[in-house]
């Protein structure tokens, strides 16, 4: 009885074993992206992006500071990048990210002495430019139009590992994006 049920067993088994071919869908491989959100704020970000497969792509950001004001004090971040998509469509939907991040921003001290003589304080200040890898995740979500015109909103913190001093105020650094692209 035993062998019998171990035979039916394995013939129901080898029987209900299917493969589905499916094809893999066609879609355009590469992206080019522009940061709206950093052009706002007096910088320009252009991404581009390989989809490796359905569910995965590698890329690298070029940020370059084109404003000098003391509210943007980055000079210039190259980022290069990995995701994982978790959506529907191929290189689409909920995605998490890893990247690396070599930045360069302006350092500030600040000093001041009392001259009991004059009983005035005098204030110095001194910048350098300072140079930093950090390593971060982010999470964001991607979305297409027509297969060709991509959208982006992603959000992130890496932790800066070279040349943090008391001084730095640069030790996590943030990667945002809303852009806009195009996929070919």
């Amino acid at each position: 009885m035993k062998k019998l049920l171990i035979s039916c067993l394995l013939f129901g088994c080898f029987i209900s074993y299917s493969q589905e071919n499916q094809e893999a869908v066609k879609f355009n491989k590469n992206e080019i992206k522009l940061n709206m959100l950093y052009f706002i704020l007096g910088a320009v970000e252009v991404s581009y992006e390989r989809n490796l497969n359905d569910y995965s792509s590698v890329g690298t950001s070029v940020l370059i500071n084109t404003n000098d004001s003391e509210f943007w004090d980055l000079n210039y971040a190259i980022t290069p990048y990995y995701r994982l998509f978790f959506g529907k469509k191929p290189a689409q939907g909920f995605f998490f990210e890893g990247f690396g991040m070599l930045n360069s921003y302006k350092e500030y001290q600040y000093w001041s002495y009392y001259n009991p003589e004059t009983d005035y304080y005098f204030y110095e200040e001194s910048s350098r430019n300072m140079t930093s890898f950090a390593i971060g995740i982010a999470v964001g979500g991607k979305f297409t139009l027509h297969e060709k015109f991509v959208t982006e909103i992603s959000g992130g913190i890496g932790r800066n590992f070279i040349n943090n001093s008391e001084y730095n105020d640069y030790t996590i650094v943030p990667r945002f994006s809303i852009s806009l692209g195009y996929r070919f």
